[in-house]
This record gives structure tokens, C-alpha cells and sequence, in this order.
């Protein structure tokens, strides 16, 4: 199904080392989003075309997922993004200074 709108998330990340944890801690990355109220009827899901081992995901502080292994990802996550602002959040077990994905992206589906 064709999406009414799409936000890439590959940019604009505020990455803290979680230096106050005992070591070795994991990598934040974090990125602000907004969403605008619709005229119809969407699902909102979260893709990834590959993300690394480790990655544990939160939206607006509910978790989202844990990956183990290195994998792309394709999540509903209607329940946990709300209108205006939001926060997602990528802790990676293993520390890194880049971003270690790629095409993340946020995709609103019209309703079936």
C-alpha cells in the first residue's frame, strides 16, 4: 500500500554516551519528530533497511523492539507515536561514534 507520507530519520541525531553508567555503556541516539494531525484514517509504521546487532528502539519511552542480530526492521507503531511532538530513541549495546544504520523511515498507511 502507498503511503500518505513518509519522514526519513538518517539525520538530525543527538547521540549521548551514557558516560555516568558503569562501562561499557551503551550509545544513545535520539531524534525528535513531528506529527500533524490527518485527514484520514493511518497506520504508522517504522522500517529500517538495516540497523546493527544490540539496537534496543523506543518511541515517546515505550519500547519498540530488540534486535539481536543485524537485520532490517518493519514494525507497526501506531500505539506508541501521538500528534506534535515525539522522541525515538536507539541504544546501542555496543558504543559507536556514527550512525550505524540506514534508511529508517516513518510511514503513515491509510487505514484498510
Amino acid at each position: 500500500m502507498t503511503a500518505v507520507f513518509r519522514i526519513e530519520l538518517n539525520a538530525d541525531w543527538d547521540r549521548d554516551y551514557n558516560t555516568g553508567q558503569p562501562h561499557p555503556a551503551p550509545t544513545l541516539f535520539t531524534r525528535s519528530f513531528w506529527l500533524d494531525p490527518l485527514e484520514v484514517c493511518v497506520g504508522y509504521w517504522l522500517r529500517a533497511e538495516k540497523l546493527p546487532a544490540g539496537v534496543s528502539i523506543q518511541i515517546n519511552h515505550q519500547h519498540i523492539c530488540d534486535l539481536e542480530h543485524i537485520g532490517a526492521i518493519n514494525i507497526e507503531v501506531t500505539d506508541a507515536v501521538w500528534l506534535e511532538k515525539n522522541i525515538i530513541t536507539l541504544s546501542m549495546k555496543y558504543p559507536t561514534s556514527n550512525l550505524p544504520f540506514s534508511g529508517l523511515i516513518l510511514e503513515a498507511i491509510p487505514c484498510e
